[in-house]
């Protein structure tokens, strides 16, 4: 039997990649997710994911297809938005840290990603503030597709400890 861990945030497939968002309560990630699934992109879990030893992440099943809004309460994702607008699980390839407080550099021409630790394995990582944007769903999408793009053809020891500057 495989052991899994049950970690705080949002999984979705963004572009055929597994992206995990995680930050504060309170600090976006239902409303980000929300928009993304508007844009054609997959919920796998909202809130709790169920993720194994291979960072393969699923819902628990008591949450399953539902994404709780803030105000609104309980959304039947595929009810809303059709049952293409979810999908039963995902390798996590990247990780999204919504920070309120972070302050990107202005004329900063590609992200950073940093490698943290996460659950035995390096992971890809970028902080990323929502606040600051006025689009930040098209903004993340950017970024999943730039890290497809850049990140995957790059070894991973290239990347710095601290995430966008």
């Amino acid at each position: 039997m495989h052991q899994t861990h049950a970690v705080h945030g949002n999984l979705l497939k963004i572009a055929g990649t597994g992206v995990l968002i995680q930050g504060d309560p309170g600090s976006g990630k239902s409303r980000l997710s929300l928009a993304l699934i508007d844009r054609g992109h997959q919920l796998i879990a909202d809130d709790m994911v169920e993720i194994d030893s291979n960072l393969m992440g699923k819902c628990p099943l008591t949450l399953k297809n539902h994404l709780h809004l803030r105000h609104l309460g309980l959304l039947n994702v595929p009810y809303q938005y059709g049952s293409a607008s979810i999908c039963e699980s995902a390798q996590i390839e990247l990780i999204i840290k919504l920070d309120q407080k972070h302050q990107a550099q202005p004329a900063q021409l590609s992200p950073t990603f940093a490698s943290i630790d996460f659950l035995g394995h390096k992971i890809p990582s970028i902080l990323y503030n929502p606040v600051k944007e006025q689009q930040p769903a098209l903004m993340l999408e950017v970024l999943v597709n730039y890290f497809f793009i850049q990140y995957k053809q790059t070894d991973q020891s290239t990347l710095s400890k601290d995430g966008i500057q």
